[in-house]
């Protein structure tokens, strides 16, 4: 069989908000051709404030790269940004659909792989009429269909309706909103952004919603090259090699696929398939590469991985359900998501547990974690909790010693007497990419450690106080003053890696990374490093968070019983003993069992003790207290809280702003968006199963 597609994914290219510029090692940037684009602020095709989002970008950037030209990318609303490509006044559009008009403007290049187009409608409302549904009158009012402006009309809309008006918006959030309040019946939109779009600004709509594909309107975008602009057609035709080459050679897949779009189509030749979507975390590469004992176990069956990085998976994830719908099997689930998804249907309890499965044998806050109204929703698969890493060689050298408790403003103050940037040293690495899986989850501790909280009791946004600000101050004075360069989009990974090469001093994450550092074939640190708590703030409260991954199987899966055999063996007891013999004790997903804490891995592993004394210390109950005190909220809002408040603590670490001008600003942000959920609450409570 074919796993070509279990290669380990690259990781997210690193994209100036407003103009990319990529060098080329040969060619003197000076002497290069820059062709100069349009596009809208649309995520996953092209977004400004999240560098991680823009996977047009990023296709058209490495095409004309193998062609030696720079590309410079301006931001407009879709209409600007057709008006000025059509009037040649940059060089063209992306990422545009040939149906749009004005199509004689322009011309096109080979294809891009796009969400599929479709109409928005909500799932509580009696429509006018129904698609595929004979109509033998034409309804006495014309439906309304909105549309950004400027945009395709895909063709399901003349099956529904010859009877309609447009209805045009300035953008898809715009569109959304009209959506909601009952201003059209429809929304012309396609299915990735629209979907990225409810769960990062508008979590009210999440499973409110659905989706009807139009399946005769194309799924392709195109670079649209402005016939105004004199060297049109040899530019395109350079762009079209380019986008050649980076399909043959894999880095287009690679792009694709970093973003959650998979190409690869089931094989042919087993009859039944099982759909595994997972975060790109370390644990799972040891599973996979356990893939030939899980066929053993399950003959007949082909497994696809579905790998993405956190903050990606969770937007693909979370946007299908927003849309009501999935194409997964088996799906990765964290302790924020498992009580919410659990109650909207989403998730297939889990029964009958046979005795050798041994529930009892997870720590009390893994199997609360996943347990809802006393019952399953999930198989424990990796827990975690925070820890200090630091080099205990670096420290000796310089007569250091940790105090205990240590705090972080003594923590910023040895890393910069430890921080050696002329010998690639740096002080500390912390989480900078924007998330509040990523730089949130971390943030989150060291404001609950000074004192602060996200939410008051009457669940006022407190974003905007003094805990808060002396915790981004410090935490940003900790990456300006000891930090390693290049701060714009590093999350765990990459400061993991930094770690293991021997460049941070000092990194605080999850305790599930220790192994990474342990294993030789991964680090040049294996005998030089230690691991200690994490610093406090004016509080010992908060000072770390628990975590657990675990695989869910979908309520919209069709091979559900199968699935559910699937995740219990990846989180047996006899799974753990596969991992210890073939892939050695460093491999183990760990923290979720007691009983892989044996006499073996205790004496292997010298951080394994306090990884246990830390996850014991968590009961079930104080397990729900500090994931909302510190790494999440648990209410369906906090999607859209914790990413918008992470974009503008990337301002601040970025200098773009002031703490305090962040701060303010995410605050306005986080109260409109809590305003807009109650806004909506009576609304939606009748909504009725589709």
């Amino acid at each position: 069989m074919n796993r070509s597609w279990l290669k380990q994914i690259a990781f997210v290219f690193l994209l100036p908000s407003l103009t990319l510029s990529w060098a080329n090692a040969n060619t003197d940037i000076a002497e290069r051709k820059t062709i100069e684009l349009a596009t809208s602020n649309v995520s996953p095709y092209s977004n400004q404030d999240d560098p991680s989002v823009g996977y047009v970008n990023e296709l058209i950037t490495e095409a004309f790269k193998e062609s030696d030209y720079n590309v410079s990318i301006q931001f407009f609303p879709h209409a600007r940004a057709v008006f000025l490509a059509e009037s040649g006044r940059v060089n063209g559009i992306f990422p545009y659909q040939k149906l749009q008009t004005g199509t004689t403007h322009f011309l096109y290049s080979d294809p891009i792989p796009g969400g599929k187009m479709g109409l928005l409608k909500l799932r509580y409302d009696q429509l006018k009429t129904e698609i595929n549904t004979e109509i033998n009158q034409s309804p006495k009012s014309p439906v309304l269909i909105g549309a950004v402006r400027g945009a395709v009309l895909p063709l399901i809309v003349k099956k529904l309706t010859s009877h309609y008006d447009i209805v045009h918006a300035q953008s898809h959030e715009n569109l959304l909103a009209m959506l909601a309040a009952g201003r059209i019946d429809y929304a012309i939109s396609d299915k990735y952004s629209v979907s990225e779009i409810i769960i990062n600004t508008m979590p009210y709509l999440v499973g409110k919603v659905e989706f009807i594909e139009d399946n005769d309107t194309p799924n392709e975008y195109y670079l649209a090259i402005s016939k105004q602009y004199e060297d049109a057609e040899n530019t395109l035709s350079h762009f079209n090699r380019g986008l050649k080459r980076i399909k043959q050679n894999g880095i287009a897949d690679e792009i694709l696929q970093r973003y959650g779009i998979f190409t690869t189509s089931p094989s042919t030749s087993v009859s039944k398939h099982i759909n595994i979507s997972v975060a790109d975390i370390n644990a799972i590469h040891h599973a996979i590469t356990l893939t030939p004992e899980l066929e053993k176990q399950f003959p007949e069956t082909e497994f696809r991985w579905y790998i993405m990085e956190e903050s990606v998976y969770r937007r693909r994830l979370l946007g299908d359900f927003a849309l009501s719908q999935s194409h997964f099997d088996i799906i990765m689930t964290g302790s924020y998501e498992i009580p919410i998804w659990a109650r909207n249907g989403w998730l297939a309890e889990i029964t009958a547990l046979d005795e050798d499965y041994d529930l009892d044998d997870f720590f009390p806050a893994v199997k609360q974690a996943i347990t809802v109204n006393n019952r399953i929703w999930a198989f424990p698969f990796v827990a975690e909790s925070t820890a200090l890493f630091y080099r205990k060689d670096i420290l000796a050298s310089k007569g250091i010693e940790l105090p205990s408790p240590l705090t972080y403003q003594q923590l910023k103050e040895i890393a910069k007497r430890v921080h050696s940037p002329e010998s690639n040293i740096y002080g500390i690495g912390l989480r900078t990419r924007p998330g509040w899986g990523q730089n949130m989850a971390l943030l989150s501790i060291i404001v609950n450690a000074y004192g602060g909280q996200w939410f008051d009791e009457q669940w006022r946004p407190s974003i905007n106080t003094k805990p808060w600000v002396d915790a981004v101050r410090v935490y940003r004075d900790m990456l300006h003053e000891a930090g390693p360069p290049d701060l714009l989009n590093k999350g765990w990974r990459e400061n993991q890696q930094l770690f293991a090469d021997g460049n941070l001093v000092f990194f605080i994450d999850a305790t599930s990374l220790a192994g990474y550092f342990t294993e030789s074939l991964n680090t040049s640190v294996r005998n030089y490093f230690d691991v200690t708590d994490v610093p406090i703030g004016v509080t010992s409260d908060g000072a770390r968070w628990f975590w657990s991954w675990n695989l869910s199987v979908s309520a919209f899966s069709e091979n559900q019983t199968l699935a559910k055999e699937v995740a219990k063996w990846l989180t047996s007891k006899a799974f753990i003993q596969q991992c210890k013999t073939q892939l050695g004790v460093t491999n183990v997903p760990s923290g979720t069992r007691k009983s892989t804490y044996d006499d073996a891995y205790f004496s292997s592993l010298p951080y394994a003790e306090a990884e246990y004394r830390a996850l014991s210390s968590f009961s079930a109950r104080q397990q729900g207290l500090s994931s909302v005190g510190t790494q999440f909220v648990p209410i369906p809002e906090f999607t859209a809280v914790g990413y918008q408040v992470g974009l503008e603590i990337h301002k601040a670490i970025m200098s773009e702003k002031s703490v305090e001008r962040a701060l303010e600003d995410a605050q306005r942000k986080v109260e409109l968006i809590m305003k807009n959920a109650q806004l909506h609450q009576k609304k939606f409570v009748k909504i009725k199963p589709s």
